[in-house]
């Protein structure tokens, strides 16, 4: 489940990103540098893994 601030990984760099907002189209996040992205829920799952706990 994507939830807002919780850190995922990004499964080819391994960089953290903070979830800032989900919405049904959108999943908006932040990396480290401050940079902000957003892609589909879809594409953001296929790029990105849940940080364990």
């Amino acid at each position: 489940m994507i939830a807002e601030d919780k850190t995922w990984l990004n499964k080819e760099s391994g960089e953290p990103v903070l979830i800032l907002r989900v919405d049904k189209m959108y999943v908006t996040y932040q990396n480290a540098q401050g940079d902000v992205g957003s892609k589909h829920p879809m594409i953001f799952l296929q790029d990105f893994e849940e940080q364990s706990e």
